[in-house]
């Protein structure tokens, strides 16, 4: 449990497969970043995915650069303050 603005809450990082089924939970006090919390949800699963579908709040460079070198294709939108943001696979993003 963590303090945010919302009172005390956590947040719970989920890597799922395609279906949907859980492969590693990662949990962290609320006020906690969540690209803070995706190495450590990443050790989770056993396997590197060929794909990761993720939301904003892991936007990080350094994240992005560990997947391509693990062979993993990042599909995470990026922040709005990036100054030359890339292109997202919307389709891909969507499922």
């Amino acid at each position: 449990m963590g303090q945010s603005r919302g009172g005390w809450t956590t947040k719970i990082h989920l890597i799922a497969d395609a279906n949907g089924l859980p492969l590693g939970v990662h949990v962290t006090p609320g006020q906690t970043a969540d690209i803070a919390a995706a190495e450590d949800a990443l050790a989770t699963v056993d396997a590197r995915p060929k794909e990761l579908l993720a939301d904003k709040g892991y936007d990080a460079d350094d994240l992005r650069f560990e997947l391509h070198s693990n062979g993993t294709r990042p599909v995470i939108p990026w922040k709005s303050n990036r100054l030359a943001p890339g292109r997202l696979d919307r389709e891909t993003y969507r499922l």
